[in-house]
């Protein structure tokens, strides 16, 4: 305390301004700390979505391959079964087909088709209907 010996009020004593000024790089550190690593979680996660996207994205296009070899396989199927060796085994073995035994020829007459009537719209035969004149006045034809 600093009082001299004439002061009756008790003196206020202050601290030396060193001590306030000592927190600050401290607590200016510490926020610089915890936002580096806040940044630093930040990128780490980003970069294993980035990584997790990628095994996503080679799993999707392996199940396609897959997709498309499956695909590739039915078709051939397809083309074997449709094939004209086989629709003509499976006629002759399943369903007792085969080769005619004798040909029957048909000759059909011509047979005349009567023509179909067409019906013409005649115009209206009154020359005083009041609907025609009230056309006529309104384009100004009359």
């Amino acid at each position: 305390m600093n009082r001299t010996s004439n002061d009756s009020s008790p003196s206020i004593t202050r601290l030396p301004e060193t001590t306030s000024r000592q927190w600050r790089p401290r607590l200016a550190f510490g926020v610089v700390l915890i936002g580096i690593a806040f940044l630093s979680l930040m990128y780490v996660r980003q970069t294993g979505d980035v990584a997790a996207t990628g095994y996503d994205g080679a799993n999707l296009q392996t199940e396609r391959n897959d997709w498309q070899r499956r695909n590739d396989q039915l078709q051939a199927n397809v083309a074997q079964l449709e094939s004209i060796d086989r629709v003509g085994q499976v006629a002759s073995q399943r369903l007792n087909m085969g080769p005619p035994r004798h040909e029957i020829y048909v000759k059909a007459t011509p047979v005349a088709v009567p023509p179909v009537p067409t019906v013409v719209a005649s115009p209206p035969t009154q020359p005083g209907s009041p609907l025609i004149e009230a056309v006529q006045r309104l384009f100004g034809l009359h």
